[in-house]
């Protein structure tokens, strides 16, 4: 069965894909919390047997020792709010977090995904879903 990490897991479209993946794969979400919020949907798929749920501020380097075959990096610092006070803070911390990403992913022997996957696949992104299922 492969392995997924979603990042950014209670988003909107974080909690669609782990709902759609955790049927055929092993899924770890990890989320903070920062803005989204545990709702019931999130409750109700973090029960499945193959799901593992990851409260973590990757705003750190990422410390975890599984290996997976896929990583979908959806997280990030986001509200109006946030970027109109203060843009920059904002600007900063998501590099940083898609900085920790990079480095983790780095350390993944058994990952399959690549920015040229992705960018080939950014008009109908459940192609690629599709693929991994």
């Amino acid at each position: 069965m492969k392995k997924i990490l979603i990042t950014g897991a209670a988003g909107f479209i974080g909690l669609h894909l782990a709902k759609k993946l955790s049927g055929y794969c092993k899924v770890d979400l990890i989320d903070n919390f920062f803005r989204a919020k545990k709702d019931s949907e999130f409750k109700e798929i973090i029960k499945k047997k193959n799901v593992n749920f990851i409260n973590y501020n990757l705003l750190k380097k990422i410390k975890i020792k599984k290996q997976y075959d896929y990583i979908f990096h959806l997280a990030a610092i986001v509200g109006v709010n946030n970027v109109i006070s203060k843009p920059y803070d904002v600007l900063d911390k998501n590099f940083k977090i898609l900085e920790n990403i990079i480095q983790f992913s780095l350390k993944q022997k058994r990952l399959k995904i690549s920015i040229k996957n992705y960018w080939q696949n950014t008009i109908n992104p459940l192609i690629y879903v599709k693929k991994i299922i």
